[in-house]
């Protein structure tokens, strides 16, 4: 039996192997073996897709309207259509970069792993970000993401925003219009094509 049960492994990473697949994931994702994990999976498969490609109507239709995003701090932000434009938009001026697969499945909860990298988190020194989120899926939709924990591979990404903030705000009014609103940096295409120019005479 140890010898069958050996083998029947090793068919599996075969079988990924040739066919594309992750072995790891293949043979270690809990959860995702069952219909309902594989459902979850093709959901978020299909959104991560959305946000390589800046498709925000495709993002959108994967989410419920009761869709809500809570920061790792607790804070919750309700769906919002002007905001997921405009960060969509944000992300494919700096050039945005995603990839991720999925961790485990259990009830309706799919944990994930995502990396993100930019033109501006390099320029910031951030380097690559991992995302560690908890995605609730109900009948094909998302209802519920939540943030675990994030890892920068290099400066930590919130007090790099702050500290840039605060050097636009030293900047003259015409160099911060468009990039600050009440001492916040702004997140949409047109203050991200401003940002970049501003990162060019950005101190490193």
């Amino acid at each position: 039996m140890k010898t069958r049960r050996s083998s029947v492994t090793w068919f599996v990473v075969l079988f990924a192997l040739l066919y594309g697949a992750s072995p790891i994931t293949a043979v270690t994702t809990p959860g995702v073996e069952t219909p309902a994990g594989a459902e979850a999976a093709r959901v978020f498969n299909a959104w991560l897709e959305a946000r390589k490609e800046f498709d925000f109507k495709k993002v959108r239709s994967l989410e419920s309207d009761q869709f809500v995003f809570v920061e790792m701090h607790g804070t919750r932000k309700p769906q919002n259509d002007d905001r997921l434009r405009d960060i969509i938009q944000w992300e494919a001026a700096i050039h945005t970069r995603w990839s991720g697969h999925p961790l485990s499945f259990r009830g309706d909860e799919l944990k994930v792993a995502l990396t993100e990298t930019s033109d501006m988190s390099t320029i910031l020194g951030i380097g690559s970000v991992v995302r560690y989120w908890t995605m609730r899926i109900q009948n094909g939709k998302l209802v519920e993401t939540r943030v675990n924990r994030v890892h920068c591979s290099g400066k930590d990404e919130n007090e790099v925003f702050q500290q840039f903030a605060q050097w636009v705000s030293k900047q003259s009014p015409e160099r911060q219009s468009g990039v600050l609103r009440d001492g916040q940096l702004i997140f949409d295409g047109e203050s991200a094509r401003r940002e970049l120019i501003l990162l060019q005479d950005w101190p490193r």
